[in-house]
């Protein structure tokens, strides 16, 4: 009964604050949006936009080469069942179920009910996330693969078929889930000492990921796209200018004490979004408290491997992709090993304090779940107006001008003008050397959308292109189609 109460209230919770979240307000949530709009009518993982110029597509519409799959098909199977509402009511299902685990995981940690109860609303008020997590987003698939990742690792007894398979679906989310796999792997190894295992776990794992690899070999001629240029990035502008080399000599131009200030950078901004951050900042000491007593436990901390691992790979190799949205994501996986470790580590303080210190420890508890549904109220509310300011230009845009079908448009978003439109469209910004109207010639676009604080600063010559819509903010050029 209780742990379906438990169910039920966080889902009663979550649809309830689901009311005040637009569900397609990020680039992630629009992009996945649009790709199981793409499965649903027949397209397959091919994109309609370009939304980067990482790779250089010759044509608008191109195979999907840089997201993973498994989000994309998971919503797809979602809307099947429930329709579209029922993309993020899995979200919301995959959250409750994790309360219900998490419930369970610290009851077994702490036998304590009050720290227990501590653990499950750290779960349910889990600040930003919670805004994520209400869009159609990888956030709960991220949340539950994490659980389970570090749950079946963290096994006295190896479990490598289960490691390797949740290790695939991982690898199958986001890209950087190839390294949870590969570690999980090795760490598979390090409990058995059989070289069988590794090999074993290898051959699952790449089962698992076997489609993938097979549709990018025919559809991409390489069984698993790198994408490799994202390491070389002087800026996180170059992601959008089709002039970027992505070579090694190309980053070093900037020098060493530029490189050094952006990694400086980079680690504080990964430690920020992966640690200090999904802890409120507050909730640190209690977390060290709740470590103490899972290595008295003789618990090797893979959870904590985890995240240096990739507090590292952030700061010094993802620079700065990870301070727009790359460690954020990421720290996903870990949000419902925080919980538990929050009521773990109230948990040590309430056994290791004097009977007259006891009672400070429960109001610490109190106002540890009273900060939480103060900051997830805050942040939840200034993520939804952030958004709907970034994305109100382009939604008036198309109130005072509906375009054609078969109109393609340039624009800084291609993904949200798609999501609006159905349009096909190219990203031109100000970070785009050639400016909108050599993007719009290059790939026949009928249609420019300027932005004021995100486009390249040279306007469409007038004698070609007659503006349509304007606000503020943004205005929308049109040429008739297929001029250039």
């Amino acid at each position: 009964m209780i742990k379906t109460g438990i169910f039920l209230a966080t889902v009663g919770f979550l649809i309830l604050a689901s009311f005040h979240v637009d569900p397609q307000a990020s680039m992630d949530a629009a992009y996945y949006h649009v790709m199981v709009d793409q499965l649903d009518n027949g397209q397959g993982f091919t994109e309609p936009v370009i939304w980067h110029h990482l790779n250089k597509y010759e044509t608008i519409e191109h195979p999907m080469d840089y997201w993973m799959p498994l989000g994309i098909v998971l919503y797809y199977l979602s809307r099947m069942l429930m329709g579209i509402a029922g993309e993020v009511l899995l979200n919301i299902l995959i959250w409750a179920v994790l309360a219900v685990l998490i419930y369970g995981k610290a009851l077994e940690l702490t036998e304590s009910k009050f720290c227990t109860l501590i653990a499950l609303l750290a779960h349910m008020f889990c600040g930003r996330n919670i805004f994520c997590l209400l869009t159609t987003d990888n956030t709960a698939f991220a949340g539950i693969l994490g659980y389970l990742f570090f749950n079946s690792l963290g096994s006295k007894n190896s479990v490598w078929p289960k490691t390797a398979i949740i290790g695939g679906l991982i690898a199958l989310l986001r890209i950087e889930g190839l390294i949870f796999a590969a570690f999980g792997g090795l760490f598979e190894f390090y409990k058995t000492r059989q070289l069988k295992v590794l090999f074993l776990y290898t051959c699952l794992l790449l089962a698992v990921i076997s489609p993938w690899i097979i549709r990018n070999i025919q559809v991409l001629g390489t069984p698993w796209p790198g994408n490799s240029k994202v390491v070389f990035l002087q800026n996180y502008g170059e992601f959008f200018n089709e002039k970027f080399k992505g070579t090694l000599n190309h980053y070093l131009e900037q020098g060493c004490d530029e490189i050094l200030s952006q990694k400086l950078n980079g680690l504080k901004i990964s430690i920020l979004n992966l640690v200090l951050v999904p802890a409120h900042f507050l909730f640190l000491p209690v977390w060290l408290s709740g470590l103490v007593a899972f290595w008295q436990r003789g618990n090797p901390g893979y959870t904590l491997f985890f995240v240096i691992v990739f507090c590292l790979l952030c700061g010094l190799a993802f620079t700065h992709q990870s301070e727009h949205g790359t460690a954020l994501h990421i720290s996903a996986y870990f949000y419902p090993s925080y919980a538990i470790l929050s009521g773990l580590g109230l948990s040590a303080l309430l056994k290791r304090a004097k009977t007259t210190r006891r009672f400070t420890y429960y109001c610490l508890g109190i106002a540890m779940v009273a900060w939480s549904v103060f900051v997830s109220y805050v942040v939840n509310l200034h993520s939804a107006v952030q958004y709907a300011t970034e994305n109100a230009p382009y939604i008036q845009l198309f109130e005072e001008f509906t375009p054609e079908p078969e109109d393609q448009i340039v624009s800084p978003y291609p993904l949200y003008v798609y999501f609006l439109t159905g349009c096909k469209g190219v990203v031109a910004s100000k970070f785009t050397t050639a400016g909108p109207e050599a993007v719009a010639d290059k790939y026949g676009c009928n249609i420019i959308i300027t932005h004021s604080q995100h486009m390249h600063p040279v306007s469409p010559h007038p004698q070609g292109w007659n503006m349509i819509a304007s606000n503020p903010i943004s205005a929308l050029y049109k040429r008739p189609l297929f001029q250039q």
